[in-house]
This record gives structure tokens, C-alpha cells and sequence, in this order.
């Protein structure tokens, strides 16, 4: 009888295992779950601001931003008036995400030989890179600008307190370990330079409110211009390596 009740105990712990809750059902949703959440929520929620900052007037205008005539174009992402969205998982709610934003440096066509090819923005050149047709080594870039997607942090601003944005609502676009772009949210006044931004005789970019047919528009221009300029180097290139040589 007792070899019996053994048996049939084991049969049912046998069979209450796999039509038991499993150990990740009864614990709720992972972590990565919990996150891919988020981002779904993000993606389908997003609302985009757009804007077109100038370099404004001043004595001392911003240099080491890659080109002539800078500007900035900013896409500025939030969902639910936020830049930053927990998760709504039970037991994940320490768990955020950042709804990324993108900025964009624009500015007269450049070139350079591509074994120079840092960028000082810290984003993705805009542009074209010509390689050798016979062994693959880049020759030559054509660029307009960068492009860096970026987490956006809400502030106040509350250093130097004769910066016209001292004391104002500020958003931070960083780009680890930097700060890259600044945007007063009271005048709309933006710099790549803490130390710039609002300070007498210093050029900010002074934003205006913008489209995405706009920008589209701007960035098609920009992007003929690289081609036409790319289509008539890699000409060049072609008809120098066609040329006989004489030994």
C-alpha cells in the first residue's frame, strides 16, 4: 500500500508539471519585455516638433562646426509631453526609456581627402565618400553636415548669470560624454557651447518653428549638390586612370 501511494504521488507531481504555470508566468514579464513594451509604446506615439535654427548675429560666431554658414535643423521628438517614458509593467516601473530626438548640422558643401575623416560633431556625415573603382580606397569625401540621434534632458539653466538664458527652461542634447547642442526653451536661442549660449557678443542660432516638408525640401537641395559634385569627381577620377601610359 505504501509503494502504491508512492507511485501515484509521483504520477501526479509528473503531471501537474507542464499544465503548471511556468516560473517565468508566474513572475510576470522580463525585463527585455518590459523594455521592448516601452519602445513600442514610443514608436507609436510619437509627436515631432521641427526646428530650423540660423546662426544669429554677433562678433564671435561659432567655429569648429564643420562649414561655412552653419545651421541647425532639429527634430524634436516627445510622447505624452515627455522626453523620457517608464514602463507601466508591474515591478518595472524604475524601468525607462528615452525618446530619441535627431539634430542635424548643416552647412556649405565641403570636401576632403577621406584618410581625413574625424568628425568633430560626433554624428554621421551627410554626404558621399568616392572610392578607387580598382582596389576599394576611398579618395575623396563630399559632406554638408551630421546627424546624431540623441537623448533630450529638461533643466534649468543657472550657469553665468549674464547668459540672457540664465535662469531659463533649458533642454540638453547629449551626446556621451558632451553636451552637443543646448536649446533655450524661453527664447529659443541654441549653441554647441554651454559657455556661448547667451553671452554678449557670441552668435547663437536663433530657432523658428519649421516643417518636415521644409526640411525635406532643404535637405533634397543639399543632397543634389553632393551629387553633382561627386558625379563630376568621379568623371575626373575615370578619365585620369584611362589615360595610357608611356612605359
Amino acid at each position: 500500500m505504501k509503494k502504491f501511494v508512492l507511485i501515484v504521488g509521483a504520477l501526479l507531481l509528473v503531471g501537474c508539471g507542464p499544465s503548471g504555470p511556468s516560473k517565468e508566468e508566474a513572475s510576470g514579464p522580463s525585463k527585455e519585455e518590459a523594455k521592448a513594451a516601452i519602445l513600442e509604446y514610443i514608436a507609436a506615439n510619437i509627436q515631432t516638433t521641427y526646428l530650423f535654427c540660423p546662426e544669429g548675429d554677433g562678433e564671435y560666431k561659432h567655429v569648429g562646426t564643420g562649414g561655412e554658414n552653419p545651421y541647425y535643423f532639429i527634430q524634436l521628438n516627445k510622447v505624452d509631453d515627455k522626453f523620457w517614458i517608464r514602463s507601466k509593467q508591474e515591478g518595472y516601473e524604475w524601468l525607462q526609456e528615452p525618446v530619441y530626438s535627431k539634430v542635424y548640422l548643416m552647412f556649405d558643401l565641403e570636401s576632403h581627402e577621406s584618410y581625413d575623416n574625424k568628425s568633430i560633431f560626433g554624428g554621421v556625415k551627410l554626404g558621399e565618400t568616392i572610392k578607387d573603382p580598382h582596389n576599394g580606397d576611398r579618395l575623396r569625401t563630399y559632406y554638408f553636415g551630421y546627424i546624431i540621434e540623441t537623448s533630450v534632458t529638461e533643466s534649468h539653466w543657472n550657469k553665468y548669470e549674464s547668459s540672457k538664458s540664465f535662469g531659463h527652461k533649458v533642454l540638453e542634447f547629449n551626446t556621451y560624454p558632451l553636451i552637443s547642442l543646448l536649446l533655450d526653451r524661453v527664447d529659443l536661442r541654441a549653441a554647441p557651447d554651454e559657455y556661448r549660449i547667451g553671452r554678449s557678443g557670441y552668435a547663437d542660432f536663433m530657432c523658428e518653428y519649421s516643417s518636415k516638408e521644409i526640411f525635406d525640401k532643404k535637405l533634397k537641395e543639399q543632397e543634389d549638390l553632393v551629387k553633382a559634385a561627386a558625379d563630376a569627381y568621379k568623371a575626373e577620377v575615370a578619365e585620369r586612370q584611362s589615360e595610357e601610359p608611356q612605359i
